[in-house]
């Protein structure tokens, strides 16, 4: 009976949520965010006065780590991090102050749990404070540098385990791994085929008259990948032809050329609160003011985009259902379409969105039809100051 009512509470809460708008979504979800972190914090004092009083010894269970997989139902990694963290905390209460205030990560405080000392504790705490576990590493790396590692290509079996091919990806298949060794050095390790290990020997000995080293030959490789991929994909060149002109309105390479550099090779989207898109993979061209709509193939038209962001996932509602580009709304709070005419709803609904490039008339809401506008793919036209329908006009529209 009491799963019941579980599953009753879990499925009453998810309901709440969902009926939440955009805004208020989003601060729920920062405060819940500062919750968790308050009470992981709480939970590593937990671990080490369980410790300290030896508690998980009476409760049958051999150490901390045991209790925390065994009782507390944690993952081996997870168990890990908390008890490299409860012991950190227990030695050096700043380090519990910054989980608790989101300064610090779980993952950060076990990655320097063991470099911390009485002495560094203060400065290397301050050091990793706001950042990632690779941005952590590489702090690490810069002030306990370890040498360099020797080339070795060796065959690796089926049985390995996962650390020795490196950690595994979504798909259960061992990715690659790079641990920084100092602060401008790297150890690099991935799994290749038999044809990899020949074409590399074959490499190196055609590369035998300026060096061997398994880092000269891939990072020569690797230039010559990325001066054609940019060639083709952005017109990227050391001399490039004089324009002769443009013949149409597409973009020229010249024009894709400027954008990229432009935009630094990252996606341009700056959502309304002034956050940049980090994206750098899947950038695709793409027109401020579209070809359809009069824009033109110019430099000053065109911009970077990640192909999420184009599809609507980027500062959208879920599943692409309201995307918005541009500054915020300078008319104030979204308004409700209430009592507006089915020609003065029909035109608001157009100014504010086309699908899929073709305009797509929304008729007026006492109309059955209405709710026959639903689309997967919506983007706003760069002409239209609005950010977003107002929530009255989503009800109405299904979007």
């Amino acid at each position: 009976m009491s799963n019941q009512n579980h599953e009753r509470h879990e499925s009453d809460g998810l309901q709440e949520l969902d009926a939440l708008s955009n805004d208020a979504l989003w601060q729920s979800t920062l405060t819940a965010n500062a919750t968790r972190r308050r009470a992981v914090a709480r939970l590593l004092v937990h671990l080490a006065l369980i410790e300290e009083r030896r508690l998980h010894l009476v409760r049958g269970y051999s150490s901390l780590y045991d209790l925390c997989v065994r009782c507390l139902g944690m993952s081996e990694g997870q168990a890990h991090r908390s008890v490299s963290g409860a012991h950190a905390a227990k030695s050096f209460p700043l380090a519990l102050e910054m989980i608790a205030d989101g300064r610090l990560h779980l993952t950060g405080l076990s990655l320097i749990a063991k470099r911390l000392t009485p002495e560094n504790h203060a400065q290397l705490l301050e050091d990793v404070a706001g950042k990632t576990k690779a941005e952590i590493l590489i702090v690490l790396a810069r002030r306990f540098p370890k040498p360099d590692v020797p080339d070795r290509v060796e065959p690796v079996s089926d049985g390995s385990r996962p650390s020795e091919q490196g950690s595994l990806g979504l798909d259960g298949a061992p990715r690659s791994r790079v641990e920084p060794l100092s602060e401008q050095r790297f150890h690099v390790h991935f799994s290749g085929s038999a044809e990899l290990k020949t074409k590399l020997e074959h490499a190196q000995n055609l590369m035998s008259h300026v060096s061997r080293k398994l880092e000269v030959v891939i990072e020569r490789a690797l230039d010559a990948l990325i001066r054609e991929l940019e060639n083709k994909q952005w017109g990227k060149t050391d001399r490039p032809r004089r324009s002769g002109g443009r013949k149409d309105r597409r973009p020229s390479r010249a024009d894709k050329r400027e954008v990229y550099d432009r935009d630094g090779a990252q996606c341009s989207y700056v959502s309304p609160s002034g956050v940049r898109c980090t994206a750098r993979a899947f950038l695709q061209y793409d027109h401020v003011d579209p070809l359809g709509k009069g824009g033109g193939g110019e430099a000053r038209n065109g911009r970077l985009l990640e192909g999420r962001v184009l599809q609507g996932g980027c500062g959208t509602r879920h599943r692409g259902r309201t995307l918005a580009f541009g500054p915020a709304d300078p008319r104030g709070p979204a308004q409700t379409h209430a009592g507006l005419s089915a020609a003065a709803f029909t035109s608001e609904c157009l100014l504010l969105f086309r699908t899929c490039g073709t305009p797509r008339p929304f008729t007026a809401p006492d109309q059955k039809t209405h709710a026959q506008a639903r689309v997967t793919f919506v983007r706003r036209p760069s002409s239209c100051s609005r950010t977003r329908m107002c929530e009255a006009c989503q009800r109405e529209t299904g979007l």
